[in-house]
């Protein structure tokens, strides 16, 4: 769908302070991407974070300093509760809100949020935040990672969790004797 965007145009005002981030943090054996393709095996090494193709200090201190108007940001779901995305990447004094987002209704709903005992009244809240959010357009999704697994049918007890393969409760999968 065509959005009115001219993207040459970002690319030509924006190119000298646009960072992409490519495959993670990933060492590329760019022969064997040759030889083997992006299906083949053996391609890309898991690196230690600053440890890959991407000058993460570099990247990291322009986003500090709000030099990229432009970027991409992952944050995953490491904790299964909305503060952990709604006030870390839009209150306007966390540390995280590199996008310079302020809007004080947004703050205020976010700390009754925090402070709020009943379950229902904090979701609430949470989510009236977050239709503000969503309303002022501070962000654009552009992807959103999946976790897709597969296991033979004499594997029992599988509890996926949206929060991907840290929370699945292996303890609990056992498996079926054949017949």
């Amino acid at each position: 769908m065509w959005q009115f965007i001219d993207a040459a145009r970002a690319i030509r005002e924006f190119g000298p302070r646009i960072v992409h981030v490519h495959a993670k943090d990933e060492r590329i054996d760019r022969e064997k991407l040759y030889q083997r393709g992006v299906l083949g095996l053996g391609w890309h090494v898991p690196k230690l974070p600053g440890m890959g193709e991407t000058d993460w200090p570099a990247f990291s201190k322009l986003l500090n300093e709000g030099k990229l108007p432009v970027f991409l940001y992952a944050w995953y779901a490491d904790v299964p509760d909305p503060d952990n995305f709604l006030f870390k990447l839009f209150h306007s004094k966390s540390s995280r809100n590199f996008f310079g987002y302020t809007s004080p209704e947004v703050d205020e709903l976010l700390v009754q949020a925090r402070n709020e005992s009943d379950p229902q009244r904090r979701v609430e809240r949470y989510r009236r935040a977050e239709q503000l959010v969503l309303d002022d357009a501070v962000i654009m999704p552009v992807w959103h990672f999946t976790y897709e697994r597969l296991f033979q049918p004499y594997v029992r007890a599988i509890e996926v969790n949206g929060l991907g393969d840290p929370y699945i409760p292996f303890r609990k999968i056992w498996l079926e004797r054949a017949r």
